[in-house]
């Protein structure tokens, strides 16, 4: 059970990673597309 719940401790901090990055791709891309 303690794998079970360090596995998805992993995987939502990988997941808050990954959509950290997408935003910051998006405004990155929606500063260049208005400039």
């Amino acid at each position: 059970m303690d794998l079970f719940l360090q596995s998805i401790i992993n995987s939502l901090i990988q997941g808050g990673f990954f959509a950290l990055w997408a935003v910051g791709m998006v405004l990155v891309f929606g500063i260049m597309g208005v400039v």
